[in-house]
């Protein structure tokens, strides 16, 4: 068996097996370059290439149940969604108690790039501040990672007088610290096959706000574990800030939702045993 993941090497694999004469061969598909903020002709040229190699392998596998639907010819394919492998240490708390006349603490941690939109969010904050949906007082988001618009970021904070509302950090080791920190995780990325970040802020009952796009729909339920929006949209994004600063206890409710789904759906215990099955 060789299994491949990843579009690029993917591709040279499956050759590579094939040309080995090999019996079985397993393709994941984790992510796609044919998304819709692309330019229609790379669109076109990563989507024809990405069929054009599915042919060489027996099974395609994708993390998330969406992307099915671009394989329409392939006969062979099933959706395996990721595990989430975090667990919080023993003794480290939880972000789910209400705290009274404290901030809300909004936790953004991934690259700073163009897929992951971070800008959007500090624009969110901008229209929320300006337009009353919330106050410097009960807002503060940590916004943790590096990446190409790190610089940018910066600049936009101290250009709208965030500093006293944003806090940087770089990559984060301690994950379990980071996250017992929050009260709800803001990924407002453009294109996100699965989003693993948002199933790890649910293990520790932290409610998400994210896009509506790709496979994040598949873990987030709108209104029941989070609350989604569309990507770029930073004014609604700002109202859903605002839905959670003003109802702690609605918060608290999607965060335990969020966590009995997660541990029901995307265990690891579920994905290995769909694996093994695959293989056998």
């Amino acid at each position: 068996i060789i299994h491949t993941n990843s579009t690029k090497p993917g591709i040279v694999a499956r050759i590579a097996a094939k040309l080995a004469g090999c019996r079985r061969i397993i393709h994941s598909v984790h992510g796609i370059a044919y998304h819709k903020f692309e330019s229609p002709g790379k669109r076109i040229f990563y989507y024809v290439t990405e069929c054009l190699f599915s042919f060489f392998s027996d099974v395609l596998v994708s993390v998330n149940q969406h992307y099915l639907k671009y394989y329409p010819f392939i006969k062979n394919k099933l959706c395996i969604y990721n595990a989430v492998t975090l667990s919080p240490k023993l003794n480290s708390g939880s972000s789910s108690n209400i705290i009274e006349n404290q901030p809300l603490r909004i936790g953004f941690m991934s690259r700073l790039d163009r897929q992951k939109d971070p800008l959007t969010l500090l624009r969110a904050l901008v229209f929320g501040l300006e337009n009353s949906l919330f106050t410097r007082e009960n807002i503060l988001l940590t916004m943790a990672g590096d990446g190409e618009l790190r610089q940018e970021c910066i600049d936009f904070v101290d250009e709208h007088n965030l500093n006293d509302v944003v806090i940087f950090k770089n990559w984060i080791s301690d994950k379990d610290s980071f996250y017992k920190n929050i009260d709800v995780f803001c990924l407002p990325s453009i294109y996100e096959a699965f989003g693993l970040v948002l199933g790890e802020a649910a293990v520790f009952g932290i409610p998400s706000i994210a896009t509506n796009v790709e496979g994040i729909p598949e873990v987030i339920d709108d209104g029941e574990t989070g609350l989604l929006v569309d990507p770029k949209d930073y004014e609604s994004l700002a109202r859903k800030i605002q839905i959670y600063a003003n109802n702690p206890d609605l918060r608290i409710q999607h965060g335990l939702n969020a966590k009995e789904k997660v541990f029901s759906k995307f265990a690891l215990s579920k994905m290995i045993k769909e694996y093994e099955s695959l293989y056998n």
